[in-house]
């Protein structure tokens, strides 16, 4: 049996954890968490192959998250995809 590939979804808002786990539940072998710290604890537990990450959260957002990992060679190389609720040009660039 093909492994499915593993995606770590880290958002802070409930309801946004349970569309991305609707959406992908099928296809794909799931973590959520719901911080950036939880995010950092999860990935040194298990690295996934991909990490849908929330721009905008308490304490650690999604950048510095992406940051810290970025700035590990155990985890330096995961993919990851920014999800962010913002939507106009305005918001995005005051990110």
């Amino acid at each position: 049996m093909d492994r499915k590939a593993s995606i770590l979804c880290v958002d802070d808002e409930p309801v946004n954890l349970a569309i991305m786990e609707e959406l992908l539940r099928d296809n794909y072998a799931l973590n959520t968490v719901n911080s950036g710290e939880g995010c950092l604890e999860q990935v040194s537990l298990q690295k996934p192959d991909l990490i849908l990450l929330d721009v905008n959260m308490p304490k650690m957002d999604g950048l510095e998250t992406c940051a810290r990992l970025k700035s590990d060679t155990n985890t330096a190389e995961i993919p990851i995809i920014f999800v962010t609720s913002l939507s106009t040009h305005e918001e995005l660039m005051a990110v």
